[in-house]
């Protein structure tokens, strides 16, 4: 059973699973954030790129702050610790849900974040859109088989509960046919 991050209560909803938090956590931590963000004026996502700066000391960023998994005092870049994993962590949780930002943070980590320089920088949206879609992809499992007919179906498993299948090719995540319901490309070219 799914617990909340922050009280380890059993979570029964979908939502609460989600996000993992229960109802009541979630409510006092929203207006934790809330009331961090009228102080410093941080953790205010605008939906454009990732911004890291580092002020006298101070590190400022507009990523809000929903999980502490590694690190309590916060985030942290250029490096591999706890505080850049929770950094990679909440980052994924504005992209993502969280079960897809929890199988894919360590590894966020360490492709952007540990990259920033101390100082900091920023992370472009799109880059990180592009590194989710890849990693996606790269999660999608491929069966060819072949019917009684002798027809070779390409089967490729989306999801735990949807599969798409070609009667033609694999190439299903930049196929005409299935993007756009159209004749496919492979087809027209007789493969």
């Amino acid at each position: 059973m799914a617990s909340c991050i922050r009280c380890n209560r059993g979570l029964r909803d979908k939502v609460s699973i989600s996000r993992g938090y229960g109802p009541v956590c979630w409510q006092k931590i929203q207006v934790q954030n809330d009331n961090e963000k009228e102080e410093t004026g941080e953790g205010i996502y605008d939906g454009g790129d990732i911004i890291l700066q580092r002020t006298n000391g101070h590190i400022k960023t507009n990523v809000p702050w929903q999980i502490v998994r590694h690190s309590p005092g916060g985030f942290e870049w250029g490096y591999g610790g706890s505080g850049p994993a929770d950094l990679a962590l909440n980052i994924l949780l504005l992209f993502t849900d969280l079960g897809t930002a929890d199988q894919l943070y360590q590894q966020f980590k360490w492709d952007f974040i540990a990259k920033v320089p101390r100082e900091g920088g920023a992370i472009k949206r799109d880059e990180i859109l592009n590194w989710l879609r890849v990693r996606e992809r790269e999660e999608r499992e491929i069966v060819i088989e072949r019917d009684a007919t002798g027809l070779t179906r390409y089967i490729v498993e989306v999801n735990d509960n949807e599969e798409i299948s070609c009667d033609i090719c694999a190439w299903y995540d930049r196929c005409a046919y299935f993007r756009d319901a159209v004749d496919c490309e492979n087809f027209e070219d007789g493969r």
